[in-house]
């Protein structure tokens, strides 16, 4: 796909550990300024980070909630398409046997048909023929017995052209009917293809606008990530020489360095991820 059909980097799951890093890492940050400023008289720009480091861990937790809410919403979508996609690609294979059938049923009531003509052409020379025969010894005056026999391989003859002649309307029908079907068939394969293109549509609109609604979320996340890094660093930077948050600090740089702490992470793309976007 284009690049604006590209899909956005996924988000992370509800509570990730990133995100829940935030939270344990303000709560020490807080508890930290407690300890160093016990009259509550820390300073306006450390009281500040403190309570922009709560409200972005907030925001960060609901935006990850609505990240998921509406990943989940796009996986039902591709799920539904993917099964209406088999769907009608069921049928329309069913209806293609079935046309196949009547199509090879129609070859063979026009074989029949043109046989039967044949065989009228035949029989009205013969009907032709065998009159002409009739008229021309009733005029000559023959025989009662040959004239009787003649007569009735005349009417012999017409009636066999009678008898083709119903044959034959009879296999047109036929014909007609097998040829009608093979259309109706071929006209709901057609039905079904198009509807399957209107859906498909209409389910990549419906995509397209969620994928950009995850990418949203996704760029609002990763401006928390760079404001949550800011004010961080600026706690880290006021708090690291104050002897009565030592453990504290010792605690947030463990946790800082441990698996789960990498916040960072939480809404970048990996390698594969950028290389598709």
């Amino acid at each position: 796909t284009g690049e604006n059909n590209a899909a956005p980097p996924p988000p992370p799951p509800p509570e990730s550990p990133g995100v829940i890093e935030w939270a344990n890492r303000t709560g020490l940050f807080s508890r930290m300024v407690s300890r160093s400023y016990p009259a509550g008289n820390a300073p306006p720009d450390v009281q500040n980070a403190v309570s922009q480091a709560w409200d972005l861990a907030a925001r960060a937790t609901r935006l990850e909630g609505e990240v998921a809410s509406h990943t989940r919403k796009l996986e039902s979508l591709e799920r539904r398409g993917r099964a209406l996609r088999a769907e009608i690609g069921r049928k329309v294979e069913e209806l293609a046997h079935e046309e196949s059938r009547a199509l090879r049923d129609v070859t063979a009531e026009q074989q029949e048909v043109a046989r039967l003509k044949e065989q009228v052409l035949t029989a009205e020379k013969g009907a032709q023929t065998t009159k002409a025969g009739a008229d021309l010894a009733l005029q000559q005056g023959g025989t009662p017995t040959t004239l009787r026999l003649t007569f009735e391989k005349a009417g012999a003859a017409q009636a066999l052209l009678d008898s083709k002649k119903e044959m034959l309307v009879e296999r047109e029908k036929k014909a007609s009917l097998k040829d009608a079907l093979a259309r109706d068939l071929r006209r709901q394969i057609e039905e079904l293809r198009a509807q399957l293109a209107r859906y498909a549509e209409a389910l990549e609109e419906d995509l397209a606008s969620g994928r950009e609604k995850v990418a949203a979320r996704t760029r609002e996340g990763l401006a928390f990530e760079k404001a949550f890094s800011e004010v961080s660093t600026l706690l880290l930077n006021h708090l690291k020489t104050k002897p009565e948050a030592r453990d504290l600090m010792q605690e947030l740089v463990s946790n800082i360095h441990g698996p789960a702490a990498q916040p960072n992470s939480q809404y970048r793309p990996s390698a594969n991820q950028e290389t598709r976007s």
